[in-house]
């Protein structure tokens, strides 16, 4: 799959000094995959370890701010922002904001009820 991918990224537990966890621990991966790209069409998966399956964590990302289709789609997975660094990205003449949002592991797990609903439809 990883020689498929357009992107695939091995995902480790990070450093934590307040818990007295040394980190890269292998948690699981990540990729996007092209099924059609004359439609632009592709997959994003996640594929974790089952003993972190129900963590009870927080999902974070981070987004560029002129990436306004990205930014859509990850407000309507439910994703908020949560801190903005300012004029980190020089691109096509300008600066742009890089902006990290999250969500909470219950409202992940309303997000995820509520498609479900709509897709029994």
């Amino acid at each position: 799959m990883a020689e498929e991918a357009v992107m695939f990224l091995i995902i480790e537990t990070r450093a934590s000094l307040k818990n007295d966890v040394e980190g890269g621990e292998f948690v699981g991966t990540t990729s996007i995959m092209m099924t059609h790209p004359k439609n632009r069409d592709g997959i994003f998966g996640i594929m974790l370890e089952p003993k972190f399956w129900g963590e009870d964590t927080e999902k974070n990302l981070g987004v560029f701010n002129g990436n306004e289709r990205a930014k859509r789609l990850y407000q309507k997975m439910g994703f908020i922002e949560e801190g903005r660094k300012r004029k980190v990205n020089w691109i096509d003449g300008h600066w742009e904001d890089h902006i990290s949002m999250g969500i909470l592991q219950e409202e992940w797990e309303e997000t995820f009820r509520a498609s479900k609903k709509d897709q029994d439809k």
